[in-house]
């Protein structure tokens, strides 16, 4: 016959197996923690960026409704590319400095 060796567990060992375990989780726990604040972080910066892209379009589409009218293109036409009507006079206002530059 033989002898089967029993095995004993001490109380210690659970209690460090306890500890081991709450150490763990708490680790665990406190990444988990980190990563949501790092998230809600980004999706804060993201919330602006499309507050910023939202307006961005909001001006965008406001030009393209205003460019198709009519006075808009006059407007335009006027200020930025200095067209005229052919029966108008157009005086352009010289200040000294300029006078001295022409030949």
């Amino acid at each position: 016959m033989s002898k089967k060796r029993q095995i004993i567990i001490k109380p210690r060992f659970y209690v460090l197996l306890v500890l081991v375990a709450a150490i763990f989780f708490t680790v665990k726990f406190v990444q988990a923690e980190q990563t949501l604040r790092q998230q809600a972080e980004t999706m804060a910066q993201l919330d602006e960026q499309i507050a910023d892209v939202r307006a961005g379009n909001d001006s965008l589409t406001a030009q393209i409704a205003a460019a198709g009218s009519i006075a808009s293109v006059e407007e335009s036409a006027r200020n930025e590319l200095g067209w005229v009507y052919a029966d108008e006079i157009v005086y352009v206002a010289v200040d000294e400095a300029s006078e001295m530059d022409l030949p």
